[in-house]
């Protein structure tokens, strides 16, 4: 009777294959966040640190002028877009948004 019970009991604490998934789901999608977060720094580094010395050419002067109008249109980018996305869901509704922002990214 105690065996009964004991099964029982640890069958319904385990979780269902939906719960399962879900978990999975989560997990996934914060390993693709923190990818998608690694792959941003790397480009800034990649730009900051390749690029613009060699656009610079040597100039300090030239070189610091890049790094600010860079930083600048970087957080530029980062205040207008959610702006222009709350914009877009409401006029257009989410699909198209998504739609336009991923098309925006096939065509860069």
């Amino acid at each position: 009777s105690s065996s009964s019970s004991s099964s029982s009991s640890s069958s319904s604490t385990a979780p269902r294959l939906g719960e399962w998934q879900s978990v999975l789901g989560v997990v996934a999608l914060m390993l693709c966040g923190a990818g998608a977060a690694i792959g941003a720094l790397t480009t800034v580094v990649s730009v900051e640190r390749d690029w613009l010395p060699a656009i610079a050419a040597g100039d300090v002067d030239r070189l610091a002028h890049l790094n600010v109008l860079t930083r600048r249109i970087d957080l530029v980018a980062k205040l207008v877009s959610p702006g222009i996305v709350g914009v877009l869901v409401s006029a257009l509704g989410v699909a198209y948004t998504v739609v336009i922002a991923f098309g925006g990214h096939l065509v860069l």
